[in-house]
């Protein structure tokens, strides 16, 4: 189980980022609330265009995608009650254009671990993979099973829905039984809406060509956590489409020997807009002497190895879950209070201190690897606060970007970039 949990951070915790929507419409006879839903990210949903209308293959049919991070279904009657299932359905202008439902097998699995990593202590752990500390209220806890006594709740996560039109509102309606027999119901209805961002962004890196392993789309890991959700990682490739030079088997493994066999390492990092510097955190030193697999170690010890320091860092009194999962980084707030965030920033490298302004296109650090293990790249994802606890992300498009796929500028509009592209990058504008 704990090889479980450490893995979900390490493949999504690049910094900690919990939300929630908490405006519930529940229904129950007599006025009473007996089944209250909560949903994570807060306020809306945001739908992403994951399909553009265009030429050729790009088709004649928009798709949108979103992702229910979150759903909480808590108990506030007297008694137990037993759920028996739910449903989502996407709405526009009140009229259902697609419904899932919710199997009594995913609330048990989700469950299940959350009642796990609750034993263990683990609250980072909670609040990645279900956002539980902002979700869940003062004195409530997870129910293991599919009865709820008074003061528990249930949950599922990660509902990924696509649709081809653009959804207005999601309702979601929890379906359980009394311990007489008696049916028993929830709902709540929250907002869905597109997101233009309030500012114009620049590619966060120096101009060149660069390689996307994360986008916000269904093969993005960031995606499937409220924390990261329109994060993107960024580096760079060589024609093996290995990260570093050398064996190709080494970097896999974790034996590259010095920072500077990685491509990206030091690349410049530029502030993608104008803005005045909130958070630097610079002391975190990552030493590949004990990040890399050591001579006569299994992939299996390895692997190991990571996952309990890491569980050890995270728990340590005092530990900043950004520090530990982000390594260095910086954090820059910009016009309209949005906020943008450059992870695992090379030791060393920060050129710029909490309160000084930076133009657009500004050198601000190198690209570096510190953090979760020693896999150089750049972490930049964009969100509503600098709080490592209580914000969200917005999915970005950059205006100096140029995606490498053949005949790509005859698309209108223009291809989107998703995870494994391949890109160049001009000086910003």
């Amino acid at each position: 189980m704990r090889k479980q949990v450490s893995w979900k951070l390490g493949a999504a915790l690049v910094f900690v980022l919990v939300s929630l929507f908490d405006s519930p419409h529940p229904a129950g006879a007599e006025g009473q609330t007996p089944i209250e839903i909560r949903i994570a990210p807060r306020d809306f949903l945001i739908a992403n265009e994951a399909r553009r209308m265009g030429l050729g293959y790009e088709g004649t049919s928009p798709y949108y995608d979103l992702v229910l991070q979150t759903i909480l279904f808590i108990n506030r009657g007297e008694g137990t009650v037993t759920l028996e299932g739910a449903t989502i359905e996407l709405l526009r202008e009140g009229v259902v254009i697609q419904q899932t439902a919710i199997a009594t097998a995913e609330l048990l699995r989700a469950q299940g671990v959350a009642a796990e990593i609750s034993r263990m202590g683990f609250q980072t752990a909670l609040d990645v993979q279900c956002s539980l500390s902002s979700i869940l209220p003062e004195g409530v806890t997870i129910s293991p099973t599919l009865a709820l006594g008074r003061g528990t709740a249930g949950l599922v996560d990660d509902y990924y829905l696509v649709t081809r039109s653009l959804p207005d509102a999601v309702r979601i309606t929890a379906r359980a039984r009394s311990e007489a027999g008696a049916a028993i119901t929830g709902e709540a209805t929250f907002p869905v809406r597109s997101y233009q961002p309030r500012n114009s962004y620049a590619f966060p890196l120096e101009a060149g060509e660069w390689y996307v392993l994360s986008y916000p789309g269904l093969n993005g890991h960031h995606r499937w956590t409220a924390a990261t959700e329109h994060g993107l990682d960024i580096t760079k490739v060589d024609s093996r489409g290995s990260w570093a030079r050398g064996d190709i088997a080494d970097w896999r493994t974790g034996r590259v020997a010095r920072w500077e066999d990685w491509y990206a390492y030091n690349k410049r990092v530029l502030a993608a807009a104008d803005g005045v510097v909130v958070k630097v955190v610079s002391n975190v030193e990552f030493p590949l002497s004990f990040w890399n697999r050591r001579d006569g170690e299994s992939l299996a010890d390895y692997r190991q190895r990571l996952d309990e320091r890491q569980i050890e860092l995270f728990l340590a009194p005092g530990a900043d879950p950004a520090a530990v999962a982000g390594g260095n980084h910086i954090v820059i707030r910009h016009p309209g209070d949005e906020y943008s965030f450059y992870g695992h920033l090379a030791y060393g490298s920060i050129r710029v201190k909490e309160g000084q302004k930076v133009a657009r296109g500004e050198h601000i650090a190198g690209v570096g690897g510190t953090g979760e293990v020693p896999a150089v790249h750049l972490h930049f994802q964009v969100s509503d606060s600098p709080s490592a606890t209580a914000s969200r992300t917005f999915p970005i498009e950059f205006t100096n970007v140029h995606v490498n796929e053949q005949f790509v500028d005859v698309f209108e509009p223009r291809l989107v970039f998703q995870s494994g592209y391949f890109l160049t990058t001009d000086a910003p504008r």
